[in-house]
């Protein structure tokens, strides 16, 4: 999982490697807050591990819209 430095005060790569991991069975991972890996057993739940990192994304991306269109409008 990669990060870029910019939003490394934001995010994590490692939480996000962590949370993929244990929908895959790791026991989670590391790295650094810009870039980190993990493992798992479960292959068959890799669709999910990416389904539910691209909601969590997207679910930071839109409270970041949010707030700009909050910002603006003032």
């Amino acid at each position: 999982v990669g990060v870029t430095t910019k939003l490394t005060s934001k995010y994590d790569a490692v939480k996000f490697a962590k949370l993929g991991s244990e929908i895959i069975g790791g026991k989670g991972g590391g790295g650094r807050s810009d870039f980190a890996q993990a493992g798992g057993l479960s292959e068959n739940k890799i669709d999910e591990a990416f389904e539910n990192l691209k909601v969590l994304i997207l679910s930071f991306l839109k409270i970041a819209i949010n707030l700009i269109q909050k910002l603006i409008c003032r």
